[in-house]
Protein backbone atom coordinates (compact mmCIF):
# COMPACT_ATOMS: atom_id res chain seq x y z
CA UNK A 1 0.00 0.00 0.00
CA UNK A 2 1.40 3.38 -1.01
CA UNK A 3 2.37 5.77 1.76
CA UNK A 4 0.03 8.69 2.26
CA UNK A 5 1.40 12.16 1.57
CA UNK A 6 0.75 14.23 4.66
CA UNK A 7 2.66 17.27 3.43
CA UNK A 8 0.56 20.43 3.23
CA UNK A 9 0.48 22.54 0.08
CA UNK A 10 1.58 26.18 0.09
CA UNK A 11 -2.07 27.20 -0.22
CA UNK A 12 -2.98 25.22 2.92
CA UNK A 13 -0.04 26.67 4.84
CA UNK A 14 -0.91 30.22 3.83
CA UNK A 15 -4.57 29.69 4.71
CA UNK A 16 -3.72 28.43 8.19
CA UNK A 17 -1.36 31.35 8.76
CA UNK A 18 -4.07 33.82 7.70
CA UNK A 19 -6.64 32.16 9.95
CA UNK A 20 -4.24 32.32 12.88
CA UNK A 21 -3.52 36.00 12.36
CA UNK A 22 -7.21 36.92 11.96
CA UNK A 23 -8.23 35.04 15.09
CA UNK A 24 -5.48 36.63 17.17
CA UNK A 25 -6.32 40.11 15.83
CA UNK A 26 -10.04 39.57 16.48
CA UNK A 27 -9.39 38.34 20.03
CA UNK A 28 -7.09 41.27 20.84
CA UNK A 29 -9.62 43.71 19.42
CA UNK A 30 -12.49 42.18 21.37
CA UNK A 31 -10.54 42.21 24.64
CA UNK A 32 -9.45 45.82 24.03
CA UNK A 33 -13.01 46.96 23.36
CA UNK A 34 -14.31 45.20 26.46
CA UNK A 35 -11.53 46.73 28.54
CA UNK A 36 -12.22 50.24 27.28
CA UNK A 37 -15.93 49.72 27.85
CA UNK A 38 -15.25 48.76 31.44
CA UNK A 39 -13.11 51.87 31.95
CA UNK A 40 -15.85 54.08 30.56
CA UNK A 41 -18.61 52.38 32.54
CA UNK A 42 -16.77 52.81 35.83
CA UNK A 43 -17.19 56.57 35.43
CA UNK A 44 -20.80 56.49 34.24
CA UNK A 45 -22.51 54.06 36.58
CA UNK A 46 -22.62 53.52 40.31
CA UNK A 47 -20.82 50.71 42.12
CA UNK A 48 -23.80 48.35 42.06
CA UNK A 49 -24.28 48.69 38.31
CA UNK A 50 -20.56 48.33 37.69
CA UNK A 51 -20.70 45.03 39.54
CA UNK A 52 -23.09 43.79 36.86
CA UNK A 53 -20.66 45.00 34.15
CA UNK A 54 -17.85 43.03 35.80
CA UNK A 55 -20.01 39.92 35.86
CA UNK A 56 -20.66 40.26 32.14
CA UNK A 57 -16.95 40.72 31.45
CA UNK A 58 -16.15 37.69 33.63
CA UNK A 59 -18.43 35.60 31.41
CA UNK A 60 -17.33 36.99 28.04
CA UNK A 61 -13.54 36.86 28.47
CA UNK A 62 -13.32 33.09 29.26
CA UNK A 63 -15.76 32.42 26.41
CA UNK A 64 -13.57 34.34 23.95
CA UNK A 65 -10.44 32.56 25.20
CA UNK A 66 -12.09 29.15 24.89
CA UNK A 67 -13.36 29.90 21.39
CA UNK A 68 -9.98 31.16 20.19
CA UNK A 69 -8.21 28.14 21.67
CA UNK A 70 -10.69 25.69 20.12
CA UNK A 71 -10.46 27.23 16.65
CA UNK A 72 -6.67 27.39 16.70
CA UNK A 73 -6.45 23.80 17.90
CA UNK A 74 -8.82 22.68 15.13
CA UNK A 75 -6.83 24.33 12.37
CA UNK A 76 -3.33 23.68 13.66
CA UNK A 77 -3.54 20.23 15.29
CA UNK A 78 -3.09 18.67 11.86
CA UNK A 79 0.35 20.26 11.62
CA UNK A 80 1.43 18.49 14.81
CA UNK A 81 0.00 15.23 13.50
CA UNK A 82 1.83 15.65 10.21
CA UNK A 83 5.12 16.34 11.97
CA UNK A 84 4.67 13.29 14.23
CA UNK A 85 3.66 11.08 11.31
CA UNK A 86 6.67 12.15 9.25
CA UNK A 87 9.02 11.59 12.19
CA UNK A 88 7.62 8.13 12.93
CA UNK A 89 7.82 7.23 9.25
CA UNK A 90 11.47 8.27 9.13
CA UNK A 91 12.34 6.36 12.31
CA UNK A 92 10.57 3.21 11.10
CA UNK A 93 12.35 3.43 7.77
CA UNK A 94 15.76 3.76 9.43
CA UNK A 95 14.96 0.90 11.83
CA UNK A 96 13.84 -1.32 8.96
CA UNK A 97 17.01 -0.58 7.00
CA UNK A 98 19.12 -1.33 10.06
CA UNK A 99 17.45 -4.70 10.65
CA UNK A 100 17.74 -5.58 6.97
CA UNK A 101 21.49 -5.12 7.22
CA UNK A 102 21.90 -7.58 10.12
CA UNK A 103 21.95 -11.31 9.41
CA UNK A 104 20.34 -13.75 11.79
CA UNK A 105 23.65 -15.60 12.14
CA UNK A 106 25.37 -12.54 13.57
CA UNK A 107 22.62 -11.85 16.11
CA UNK A 108 21.29 -15.26 17.14
CA UNK A 109 22.13 -17.27 20.20
CA UNK A 110 23.76 -20.50 18.95
CA UNK A 111 21.70 -23.44 20.16
CA UNK A 112 24.86 -25.07 21.48
CA UNK A 113 25.50 -22.02 23.65
CA UNK A 114 21.94 -21.70 24.96
CA UNK A 115 22.03 -22.77 28.60
CA UNK A 116 18.29 -22.61 29.22
CA UNK A 117 17.28 -25.54 27.04
CA UNK A 118 15.70 -28.89 27.82
CA UNK A 119 16.15 -32.02 25.72
CA UNK A 120 13.17 -34.37 25.61
CA UNK A 121 14.41 -37.86 26.30
CA UNK A 122 11.03 -39.19 27.36
CA UNK A 123 7.38 -38.62 26.34
CA UNK A 124 5.97 -35.29 27.53
CA UNK A 125 3.57 -37.17 29.79
CA UNK A 126 6.58 -38.37 31.78
CA UNK A 127 8.29 -34.97 32.06
CA UNK A 128 7.47 -33.44 35.44
CA UNK A 129 7.07 -29.68 35.35
CA UNK A 130 8.81 -28.98 38.64
CA UNK A 131 11.21 -31.90 39.12
CA UNK A 132 12.33 -32.25 35.50
CA UNK A 133 11.65 -29.25 33.25
CA UNK A 134 12.04 -26.32 35.64
CA UNK A 135 14.61 -27.95 37.90
CA UNK A 136 16.97 -28.50 34.96
CA UNK A 137 16.48 -25.12 33.27
CA UNK A 138 15.02 -21.98 34.86
CA UNK A 139 15.75 -23.04 38.44
CA UNK A 140 19.44 -23.35 37.54
CA UNK A 141 19.89 -20.40 35.20
CA UNK A 142 17.36 -17.93 36.57
CA UNK A 143 16.27 -17.20 33.01
CA UNK A 144 12.68 -16.95 31.87
CA UNK A 145 12.61 -18.58 28.44
CA UNK A 146 12.99 -22.31 28.00
CA UNK A 147 13.77 -23.99 24.66
CA UNK A 148 12.52 -27.57 24.48
CA UNK A 149 14.19 -29.80 21.85
CA UNK A 150 14.05 -33.44 20.91
CA UNK A 151 17.17 -35.61 20.96
CA UNK A 152 17.80 -34.79 17.27
CA UNK A 153 18.18 -31.09 18.03
CA UNK A 154 14.80 -30.06 16.61
CA UNK A 155 13.03 -27.36 18.61
CA UNK A 156 9.57 -28.53 19.61
CA UNK A 157 8.43 -25.84 22.04
CA UNK A 158 9.52 -22.53 23.54
CA UNK A 159 7.97 -21.72 26.89
CA UNK A 160 8.40 -19.01 29.48
CA UNK A 161 9.00 -19.71 33.16
CA UNK A 162 6.36 -17.13 34.07
CA UNK A 163 3.79 -18.98 31.97
CA UNK A 164 4.58 -22.34 33.55
CA UNK A 165 4.43 -20.81 37.04
CA UNK A 166 1.01 -19.38 36.21
CA UNK A 167 -0.18 -22.79 35.03
CA UNK A 168 1.14 -24.50 38.15
CA UNK A 169 -0.53 -21.92 40.39
CA UNK A 170 -3.87 -22.35 38.66
CA UNK A 171 -3.75 -26.14 38.94
CA UNK A 172 -2.59 -26.02 42.55
CA UNK A 173 -5.47 -23.68 43.39
CA UNK A 174 -7.83 -26.17 41.71
CA UNK A 175 -6.55 -28.88 44.06
CA UNK A 176 -4.08 -30.74 41.83
CA UNK A 177 -0.83 -32.06 43.29
CA UNK A 178 1.97 -29.87 41.91
CA UNK A 179 4.48 -32.72 41.97
CA UNK A 180 2.25 -34.75 39.62
CA UNK A 181 1.90 -32.07 36.96
CA UNK A 182 3.67 -32.90 33.69
CA UNK A 183 4.50 -31.04 30.52
CA UNK A 184 1.65 -32.94 28.86
CA UNK A 185 -0.80 -31.20 31.17
CA UNK A 186 0.39 -27.83 29.87
CA UNK A 187 0.19 -28.94 26.25
CA UNK A 188 -3.29 -30.27 26.93
CA UNK A 189 -4.50 -26.75 27.62
CA UNK A 190 -5.29 -24.97 24.31
CA UNK A 191 -4.66 -21.59 25.93
CA UNK A 192 -1.12 -22.46 27.02
CA UNK A 193 -0.25 -24.65 24.03
CA UNK A 194 -1.04 -21.81 21.61
CA UNK A 195 1.70 -19.73 23.24
CA UNK A 196 4.25 -22.52 23.53
CA UNK A 197 4.07 -23.43 19.83
CA UNK A 198 3.89 -19.85 18.51
CA UNK A 199 7.59 -19.45 17.69
CA UNK A 200 8.65 -18.69 14.11
CA UNK A 201 11.40 -20.23 11.99
CA UNK A 202 13.90 -18.87 9.48
CA UNK A 203 16.74 -20.33 7.48
CA UNK A 204 20.36 -19.16 7.60
CA UNK A 205 20.96 -16.11 5.46
CA UNK A 206 17.77 -14.35 6.55
CA UNK A 207 17.86 -10.96 8.22
CA UNK A 208 16.53 -9.62 11.50
CA UNK A 209 13.95 -7.71 9.48
CA UNK A 210 12.38 -11.06 8.54
CA UNK A 211 12.43 -12.12 12.19
CA UNK A 212 10.66 -8.94 13.20
CA UNK A 213 8.02 -9.49 10.52
CA UNK A 214 7.27 -12.95 11.94
CA UNK A 215 6.92 -11.53 15.45
CA UNK A 216 4.76 -8.62 14.30
CA UNK A 217 2.47 -10.99 12.38
CA UNK A 218 1.69 -13.07 15.47
CA UNK A 219 1.09 -11.34 18.84
CA UNK A 220 2.01 -14.57 20.63
CA UNK A 221 5.34 -14.94 18.84
CA UNK A 222 8.34 -13.55 20.69
CA UNK A 223 10.95 -16.06 19.52
CA UNK A 224 12.33 -17.15 16.14
CA UNK A 225 14.40 -20.30 15.63
CA UNK A 226 16.98 -20.49 12.85
CA UNK A 227 16.90 -24.02 11.43
CA UNK A 228 18.89 -25.78 8.74
CA UNK A 229 16.25 -25.20 6.06
CA UNK A 230 13.91 -22.70 7.70
CA UNK A 231 11.26 -25.24 8.70
CA UNK A 232 10.30 -26.64 12.07
CA UNK A 233 11.23 -30.18 11.12
CA UNK A 234 14.99 -29.70 10.87
CA UNK A 235 17.74 -29.20 13.42
CA UNK A 236 17.98 -25.79 15.07
CA UNK A 237 21.19 -23.82 14.71
CA UNK A 238 20.25 -20.61 16.48
CA UNK A 239 17.63 -18.74 18.46
CA UNK A 240 16.48 -15.11 18.28
CA UNK A 241 14.29 -13.40 20.87
CA UNK A 242 12.25 -10.23 20.58
CA UNK A 243 14.68 -8.65 23.05
CA UNK A 244 17.56 -9.24 20.63
CA UNK A 245 15.58 -7.68 17.77
CA UNK A 246 14.72 -4.63 19.90
CA UNK A 247 18.34 -4.17 20.96
CA UNK A 248 19.66 -4.44 17.41
CA UNK A 249 17.01 -2.02 16.16
CA UNK A 250 18.13 0.78 18.45
CA UNK A 251 19.55 3.78 16.62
Amino acid sequence: MADKDYTMTKHETDARAAIGRHIVYWALTAVTILGLTALVMVRLVDEKQFGQVKDILAMLLPMIAAWVGTVLAFYFSKENYIAAAEYNKEVLSITQQRLQSISVESAMIPIGAADNKFVLKAPVAQVKLKADLLANTADKTGKNRIVVLDDAGVVKYISHRSMLDKFISERAFAGDAVADLTFAHVLGSPEYESWIISYGTLKPGATLSAAKELMDANPKCSDVVVTEDGTRSTRAVGWITNVIVSEKAKL
